[in-house]
């Protein structure tokens, strides 16, 4: 199969996954009050989502998975060891909100939609950063984060790529390696 086939082949697929995660997104994207949070709400699902179906028809499912746990751990870590402090603090006042885990989430699916699914598709790298983007800007807008947050967050998404396992004769053997 050529290669060009193989990217149209991918883009109809993100399309398709794009298309029925809207139908799976959460009710609220159908009530009245639709706005950008919401949108940064689905993003966080639609483009990881994507992402990992792209990762399941390349056969790079396990890879995908250890970058999207270090992402979400990464998260994670970062929250509960900072709490509520004054990094961590989101503008509506609560806590945890460095890093930003909606636009991580997002970041980490467009760079896999960018760097994995489509290296050669600069329309689709577009598209995908700029939802990611999106997504991040939604937070701001909502009051949950701040621009330190969103970019933490981008950063985490963005770096998180970079992980994968292999099977090694002596076990399995975790690396990092991301190209700019």
């Amino acid at each position: 199969m050529n290669s060009s086939r193989t990217v149209s082949q991918s883009i109809a697929h993100i399309v398709a996954v794009f298309l029925l995660s809207l139908f799976w997104a959460p009710c609220e994207l159908l009530a009245e009050d639709l706005n950008l949070r919401h949108l940064g709400d689905v993003m966080q699902i639609v483009l990881p989502l994507a992402a990992g179906n792209c990762a399941l028809r390349n056969h790079e499912e396990n890879n995908f998975a250890v970058g999207f746990v270090t992402q979400s751990l990464t998260v994670l870590g970062f929250k509960n060891t900072l709490g509520n402090q004054s990094l961590s603090q989101r503008p509506d006042g609560s806590g945890h909100g460095f890093p930003s885990g909606h636009t991580a989430a997002a970041m980490y699916g467009a760079t896999s939609l960018a760097k994995k699914c489509a290296p050669k598709s600069k329309s689709l790298a577009f598209w995908a950063y700029g939802a990611a983007v999106l997504t991040g800007y939604s937070r701001i807008d909502a009051d949950r984060h701040d621009l330190t947050q969103v970019v933490a967050g981008l950063l985490v998404g963005y770096f998180a790529n970079g992980f994968s396992l292999s099977a090694q004769p002596k076990g399995l053997r975790l690396a990092f390696h991301l190209d700019f």
